[in-house]
């Protein structure tokens, strides 16, 4: 090994040790090659009503997404472009249920812990996504990746 630089030796070393890391989720990301969208529903509280009404908004949300045939190369702007929408939504959800809850929904990129969604790995990262906030916003949230469905 004395004919390699110091340099090209570390590097060797370097993709030695790393290689186990790289390909210890492999083929689990790998399906999501494109542009991701998540979803992020924040709840009023933590109470049991909160958090049931939390999910039939979410339940209401991606079974409109699901109609929409989003353009893989665009599926942010799709979300951009149905925000109010998403908005109507969440917010009639609410009312039917009887709350009265403020609802708003903002558009952006957000922070996300890592998650794994049946075989599927997402790491902790910035994601693009559309955030739904019931009343207070200060229970339990859910998140799950909006697009691809």
């Amino acid at each position: 090994m004395k004919f390699l630089k110091p340099n090209i030796f570390a590097l060797i070393i370097a993709l030695v040790v790393s290689f186990p890391l790289c390909t210890e989720n492999e083929g689990e990301i790998g399906a999501f090659d494109g542009e991701i969208v998540r979803l992020h529903i924040l709840a009023n509280s933590d109470s049991e009503e909160d958090q049931a009404l939390k999910l039939k908004v979410r339940d209401e949300i991606l079974g409109f997404a699901d109609g929409r045939n989003a353009d893989r190369a665009s599926l942010a702007e799709t979300v951009k472009k149905y925000k109010k929408d998403f908005l109507k939504i969440a917010r009639r959800t609410v009312r039917e249920n009887g709350y009265d809850y403020k609802v708003t929904a903002e558009t952006g990129v957000f922070d996300f812990p890592a998650r794994m969604y049946g075989d599927s790995y997402f790491p902790q990262g910035r994601y693009n996504a559309l955030r739904i906030i019931i009343g207070n916003g200060n229970g339990h949230n859910w998140w799950c990746v909006m697009y691809p469905p």
